[in-house]
């Protein structure tokens, strides 16, 4: 089977034997199942299902806070599901070297162009993950074998770990001697740069929507062609996470352009089963945008209403070429598909940036007014910056303002708060260097010499000016 195979096959309904109902003799036994939405059912290389991944992953699916949880899981699994079946491993047989082993090959994988394929944190993430596969393996599985598997070191385990408290959260986490190092802090919120977003909007317009019959073409090029203006639009607009987009639906947003109110599902919450609205005001301008895409939506599931007077079209915004629901994937591998088409196709470019765009934008003009407006509070409090979080929460749906500190730091970036700080030092040190150079010219003393001696008193009394 080829390496790059995907090991997990989303099943939309998986039944899973939960218990027997009738056990009585006279009563004929009955298997009740429970139903799973979109399950992440995981594989060997070889196609054989892995039997014990599967069931963590339904062990899990009981705590899971949402689908896309169960599905980080399962992607993150999948590397040491690779690397035991490679390595000719079982579960049970891993040891500290393996999983060292294990870590150095996730650090080491690269792209196709040479960079690392994950950071260390990620890296960091997915053992963490895999340590707790384990520790469930150990006591679901092995509860009552004479050996321990994964455990603290005075047990005499086979993977050694150590619980430790994270100064950060307070909360205590596993760790393994195969964590590779943090070191420096790492970036990993990403603006989207206004340049990628005048190209992508720029190859939407170019694109053309092949391979379509001709009957079918105008109505369907031109929904096809506002529906993905109008996702990069919202995406940009509002930061919304694509399960969100997908899941907003007209039936909540009717009047719009009366109420200049738009009603947000909002997705990553603890109950799964839940997308609470959140209402945002909005302009008469998006009003207006919002209102012409869904003139032009209208019109695609008129005519195929027209084709077939017995289909069933979905209430959501965002529709397929069937009028059925677009899935959150749909939209994420489509919007891929055209940053590919981009002149920076080897750059990090995804959705979430749009997202860390609107956030930080949104961070930035609160601060900005508040330094404009209070001068004298120009170093905010924490008080200060807590209340401009809590502002951008309601607009993003952050359940946690935890989560938003990281953007402060990027909107002083963006408000160049140091820029002064860092052009006095500048012309500092440059002071200082070309002090040295004319005191050496100085003692010198010599044809070479002589000549620079104005010249750098021309710089310096040009960068004295300069600095006051």
């Amino acid at each position: 089977m080829n390496p790059k195979t995907s090991l997990i096959h989303i099943i939309d309904e998986y039944r899973n034997p939960s218990r027997i109902s009738g056990t009585a003799k006279r009563i004929k036994a009955r298997i009740v199942y429970d139903e799973i939405q979109n399950f992440p059912l995981l594989i060997w290389p070889d196609g054989r299902p892995c039997l014990l991944a599967n069931s963590w992953l339904l062990a899990k699916n009981e705590t899971a806070s949402s689908p896309t949880s169960l599905r980080t899981y399962a992607y993150q699994l999948v590397h040491i599901i690779r690397y035991c079946h490679h390595g000719q491993v079982d579960f049970q047989d891993l040891t500290d070297d393996h999983l060292k082993s294990f870590s150095m090959s996730l650090c080491d994988e690269s792209d196709e162009f040479g960079r690392a394929k994950r950071s260390n944190s990620t890296c960091r993430s997915i053992l963490s993950t895999t340590l707790y596969f384990l520790l469930w393996i150990q006591t679901a599985r092995l509860a009552n074998r004479d050996f321990r598997l994964i455990g603290l070191a005075e047990e005499h385990c086979q993977v050694t770990i150590k619980w430790k408290r994270s100064g950060k959260s307070g909360k205590n986490f596993i760790w393994h001697r195969s964590y590779p190092s943090i070191g420096k802090k790492q970036r990993t919120k990403f603006p989207m740069p206004d340049r990628y977003i005048e190209e992508i909007e720029s190859k939407i317009s170019e694109e053309l929507y092949r391979n379509l019959p001709p009957s079918d073409y105008p109505h369907i090029q031109r929904y096809v062609n506002e529906r993905r203006l109008f996702t990069h639009w919202m995406f940009k607009r509002f930061g919304l996470r694509p399960a969100e987009l997908v899941l907003l639906d007209t039936t909540d947003n009717q009047s719009i352009q009366k109420t200049l109110i738009l009603k947000i599902p909002t997705k990553k919450t603890r109950n799964r089963h839940e997308a609470p609205l959140r209402e945002l005001l909005i302009s008469t301008t998006d009003a207006f945008r919002i209102s012409r895409y869904l003139d032009t939506r209208l019109k695609l599931l008129d005519e195929i209403l027209k084709k077939n007077r017995r289909a069933t079209c979905t209430t959501k915004m965002l529709v397929g070429l069937s009028g059925n629901e677009l899935k959150a994937g749909t939209l994420v591998k489509e919007m891929s598909r055209i940053s590919k088409r981009t002149t920076f196709p080897t750059a990090k470019c995804c959705l979430s940036m749009y997202r860390h765009r609107f956030i930080t934008r949104d961070i930035l003009v609160s601060l900005h007014h508040i330094i404009q407006d209070h001068p004298h509070n120009l170093l905010s409090t924490d008080a200060t910056i807590e209340a401009v979080l809590r502002r951008t929460a309601q607009k993003t749906g952050h359940r946690s303002l935890e989560s938003l500190w990281d953007y402060v730091e990027l909107a002083w970036e963006g408000y160049n708060l140091f820029t002064g700080a860092d052009k006095a030092l500048s012309l500092r040190y440059e002071l200082d260097g070309l002090t040295s150079e004319l005191r050496q010219a100085i003692v010198a003393n010599d044809a070479f010499h002589a000549p620079l001696v104005e010249p750098l008193l021309n710089r310096i009394a040009a960068v004295i000016q300069h600095l006051d």
